[in-house]
């Protein structure tokens, strides 16, 4: 979301693998927001999910 240059190029479990190319200013401990294709390996941590509609929290 915060880098939309970034390409994916692998996933294991909940690493996602991007690739910055040639000359980017990252460095190790940046943070980077993204939402998951597919969730399978994001809900297997959590006990619970929570339901968001138009902004807000619906339910769980």
């Amino acid at each position: 979301m915060n880098a939309p240059q970034l390409k994916p190029v692998g996933q294991s479990e909940e690493h996602l693998v991007v690739e910055a190319g040639a000359g980017h200013g990252y460095k190790i401990g940046d943070i980077f927001y993204g939402i998951p294709f597919h969730i399978c390996p994001t809900v297997a941590l959590y006990e619970r999910a929570f339901t968001v509609e138009g902004g807000s929290s619906a339910g769980r």
